[in-house]
């Protein structure tokens, strides 16, 4: 008797990883109906939602256990260190606006002209291209490879500062540190609040991708936190997601 009572004790532990893939699919099956593109494009459009945005605002974060979900779920992710691509996730860094199409404005200094562009995409792509009196050098390249891409080419030092420093500009930008706004959540305000929200969507999605692509370790106790409060925090999403418009025939 007592091997059976064993048996059905360890059996009495809530499998988070199960019900967040159950809340993801139901996330995904929202998403294709709603949205176009590929998963990345459907994520960076569910952060760009203004009806997601001020629900999130107006009704989620006035719960106040939504709130103590949110604060809970970032320590858990500080303690944790899951690692998306090599990348650890959380909200000290996360990405609350993607990697878009954009030409930037055009440097000419000591008679060199830069043209630098955005690509975006799911590689985060970036290229440009440098004319001088006697050469020309163009690259096109995920943007974490700029530094290697820039140390191998024939550019001097000076030029690949200027080009290095101008994307670093731009794409500072597009990440940011949230942990005291979510600290702080009763006094930050819509913009923040936005943010926030952004980057919750980011950091499941990031998950998601973790668990899916076995890069995490199921056993840790650290870790199972980490996919119960992000279970949570789904869920809650979930339940708010605008009414999907039927095609008319």
């Amino acid at each position: 008797m007592s091997n059976i009572f064993n048996y059905y004790k360890s059996q009495m532990q809530i499998d988070y990883f199960t019900y967040f893939v159950k809340a993801y699919f139901a996330l995904n099956a929202y998403m294709k109906a709603v949205f176009k593109g590929s998963d990345r494009d459907k994520i960076n459009q569910l952060k760009e939602c203004t009806k997601m945005q001020r629900k999130f605002i107006e009704d989620l974060l006035e719960e106040e256990l939504f709130r103590e979900n949110l604060k809970t779920f970032k320590d858990a992710l500080i303690r944790a260190e899951i690692k998306n691509e090599g990348v650890i996730i959380g909200f000290q860094e996360v990405e609350t606006q993607p990697f878009k199409p954009k030409k930037l404005e055009t440097i000419n200094k000591n008679k060199i002209i830069y043209d630098l562009e955005i690509v975006g995409g799911k590689d985060k792509k970036i290229k440009f291209k440098c004319l001088g009196q006697n050469n020309q050098v163009s690259i096109e390249c995920n943007y974490e490879k700029l530094a290697d891409e820039l140390n191998a080419s024939q550019l001097s030092q000076t030029q690949r500062n200027t080009i290095q420093s101008t994307f670093r500009e731009e794409i500072q930008n597009y990440s940011k540190n949230l942990v005291q706004k979510i600290d702080d959540l009763n006094n930050i305000d819509d913009v923040d609040k936005n943010d926030v929200y952004k980057g919750t969507v980011e950091i499941i999605y990031c998950l998601r991708n973790a668990l899916f692509h076995s890069q995490v370790d199921a056993q840790k106790q650290d870790v199972q936190e980490v996919y119960k409060f992000a279970y949570f925090l789904l869920r809650s999403i979930i339940l708010e997601l605008p009414a999907i418009e039927r095609s008319r025939r």
